[in-house]
């Protein structure tokens, strides 16, 4: 039998004290790192959480806030989607629409109002809610056309009977629908009618326009002899949730 003392059989045995423990270290520092819990890189500059309108922080990086992914919801800063214009003097009969008299009020063009409801040109989101008013206290009838293009192939012009166009009844964001303006249940101080539809489930749409605005058309047409709207402003107004 051999001598096991001989250092062929232990070649580790030449080695330097020095060496053997910085190698021993090593291997001690790798064991601790691979055993350390992970922890979440920064998301961006640090967050208080101080008021209701402050980011929310991250819970695994305590002090970072959460980043933003998804929709969100609100309306951009000046583009609030309600129009108000004064219709002409003059009484509207059964198929008229209600518009602008002289054809070139800001957000009603001919009798067309248009909605700044998207966020940004081309966008779009869900439609909840249309509201009518009349401030001369109109309770005609009414029908409500919406549209995600400018419909310029589509006669809609104050006191001038309704013509629809083929091109822009493609782009009905839904069948018409009809309202009759109606007085609040409780009248004092308040002489102006009301009528609202609402979208259930809420009615997706997006601008379509060639040029991209946020604009969602409408065309309101009146069913019956029109007196009260004579001179009188007229407003219409949408609701969405934007993308």
């Amino acid at each position: 039998m051999g001598n096991w003392n001989r250092p062929e059989y232990f070649p580790f045995s030449s080695i330097s004290s020095t060496t053997a423990a910085f190698v021993l270290a090593a291997f001690i520092g790798l064991a601790g790192w691979l055993s350390a819990p992970a922890t979440a890189a920064p998301l961006s500059a640090p967050c208080t959480e101080a008021s209701p309108s402050a980011a929310e922080c991250d819970p695994v990086n305590s002090g970072h806030p959460m980043p933003i992914g998804g929709s969100v919801g609100g309306y951009d800063t000046g583009s609030a989607p309600f129009v108000s214009v004064t219709p002409g003097a003059s009484s509207k009969t059964s198929g008229e629409a209600i518009g602008c008299a002289t054809g070139t009020c800001a957000g009603n063009q001919g009798a067309v109002f248009s909605l700044p409801v998207a966020r940004i040109n081309g966008g779009g989101g869900l439609l909840t809610q249309f509201q009518w008013t009349s401030t001369g206290g109109s309770t005609i009838g009414i029908m409500v056309k919406l549209w995600d293009v400018n419909p310029t192939n589509t006669t809609c012009k104050d006191q001038t009977a309704y013509s629809g166009g083929t091109t822009d009844d493609a782009h009905l964001l839904t069948p018409p629908f009809s309202l009759t303006p109606a007085a609040p249940a409780v009248t004092t101080g308040d002489a102006k009618t009301y009528a609202s539809y609402s979208f259930l489930p809420p009615l997706s749409f997006k601008n379509q326009d060639s040029t991209a605005t946020e604009y969602v058309y409408v065309c309101v047409i009146s069913a019956g002899s029109d007196t009260a709207d004579e001179s009188t402003a007229v407003s219409a107004q949408l609701s969405a949730v934007q993308d």
